[in-house]
């Protein structure tokens, strides 16, 4: 079973990061379409809070924003991201991306994932995500 886990772990990661060297090009993730479900997310880490509208349109609109850090705060100001599906290799993601190097990606329905911002005091960190969609 940690093997299981674990290679689940190395693809994850191994998407994540690919699908991240598009971002500041602004290009589809590879494996990618636009996300068309209208609905919510909530995102949390500890010290921040961003809330999206998903448009249904592949578009996500930031709602609200709270945060200690502040290269978050700046990427959230970019009020409307793009919202891509991901399916690759069995996992189902949700990339949210302002076009600005930053990005958001969320495994599906799971909603754990990672935050990459690009700034130049930017980084990485780990996210939860409760993402809530019509059907």
């Amino acid at each position: 079973m940690a093997r299981i886990s674990k290679m689940r772990t190395a693809v994850l990661a191994t998407l994540l990061l690919a699908a991240t060297s598009s971002a500041a090009k602004d290009e589809v993730p590879k494996g990618g379409k636009p996300f068309l479900k209208n609905g919510v997310s909530n995102c949390v880490v500890p010290g921040t809070e961003i809330d999206f509208h998903l448009t249904g349109q592949g578009t996500a609109q930031v709602v609200k924003a709270s945060s200690n850090y502040p290269p978050l705060l700046r990427a959230a100001g970019v009020k409307i991201w793009k919202a891509w599906e991901v399916n690759r290799d069995g996992l189902r993601l949700l990339v949210l991306d302002n076009g600005r190097a930053t990005r958001i990606m969320v495994k599906l329905p799971a909603g754990n994932g990672m935050a990459f911002i690009g700034e130049k005091e930017g980084g990485v960190s780990d996210i939860l995500c409760q993402v809530l969609v019509s059907p």
